[in-house]
């Protein structure tokens, strides 16, 4: 059994939820307003896993459950201590 927190980067699904924010966004490829890309990360948190979109400055954009079969599911809201991750 895994331990609640961050988990291993996976490239494939970090730029999965990127894609999937920026679409949402309607934003263009470009920075956030404070002038960098956003990141993401992916974490576990009581058996679910979420990959999170944060800002430059540490902010979390969005965050998105992963389902079993890969599918990324954009949340409106979520366990605040995945931010801490």
């Amino acid at each position: 059994m895994r331990q609640d927190g961050r988990l291993e980067p996976d490239p494939l699904v970090c730029h999965r939820v990127l894609a999937a924010w920026l679409r949402f966004t309607q934003a263009n490829a470009g920075p956030t307003p404070g002038g960098r890309h956003p990141t993401a990360y992916l974490c576990q948190h009581e058996g679910t896993r979420y990959a999170v979109v944060t800002s430059a400055g540490g902010g979390v954009l969005a965050v998105y459950g992963i389902r079993p079969d890969g599918v990324l599911v954009r949340l409106g809201h979520w366990p605040k201590e995945i931010e801490g991750y």
